[in-house]
């Protein structure tokens, strides 16, 4: 009779080996038949995403344009008047009226030397009150009274202003001190139109 013979060692070791690399090699290929099917619906998730973002923007594209569409013309706005400038130029006078101030300079000088021939001082102002004295004595020989003509003196031409600066300063027609003046006729913008001093200068 005939021997069977029994596989060795080293034939079931490398029975065992093919039959590990022939798993091994099923689950590569199982595994890489997962990858793939994985990877193909990851690709289509991000292909749904991206078409469904051009459809958002195309929606919104069209929004702006129908709002252009209807959205009214801007009017212009009314234009604004401008402000009437003020007029800041100063008054002028006529050669007639420097003339009258002139001639009012002289005469309010010839007044008030005659108060301080009267008085031996001169008044305190030129308010027609303090001129009343001159009325009562006589010694005024206008045609009117004395009240009366500084009262009409000092107030024309208008437009112009007289200055009555007394000396020593502070004195009064009832300190009886006033012992020099400047009279001056003065314009609308401050020029001296004439100018007359007391005697005692």
């Amino acid at each position: 009779m005939k021997q069977i013979r029994k596989p060795g060692k080293s034939s079931l070791f490398m029975l065992v080996c093919a039959v590990a690399i022939v798993g091994l090699t099923a689950y590569g290929l199982f595994a890489s038949m997962s990858a793939k099917s994985d990877l193909k619906a990851q690709d289509e998730k991000i292909a749904q995403m991206l078409k469904a973002q051009a459809v958002a923007n195309d929606k919104l594209v069209a929004q702006d344009q129908a709002a252009t569409q209807t959205s009214p013309a801007p009017t212009a706005s009314p234009a604004t008047a401008p402000a009437p400038k003020l007029s800041t130029a100063t008054p002028t006078l006529s050669s007639a009226d420097k003339t009258t101030a002139s001639t009012n300079t002289t005469q309010i000088w010839s007044l008030l030397e005659a108060y301080y021939a009267d008085y031996g001082f001169y008044p305190g102002s030129l308010a027609p009150a303090e001129f009343a004295p001159l009325d009562s004595s006589g010694s005024y020989s206008g045609s009117s009274t004395a009240v009366a003509f500084i009262q009409q003196a000092t107030t024309t031409p208008a437009g112009v202003s007289y200055s009555y600066v007394l000396s020593p300063t502070g004195c009064t027609t009832a300190s009886q001190a006033c012992q020099h003046y400047t009279l001056s006729a003065k314009g609308p913008d401050g020029s001296v139109l004439a100018t007359k001093q007391d005697f005692n200068n």
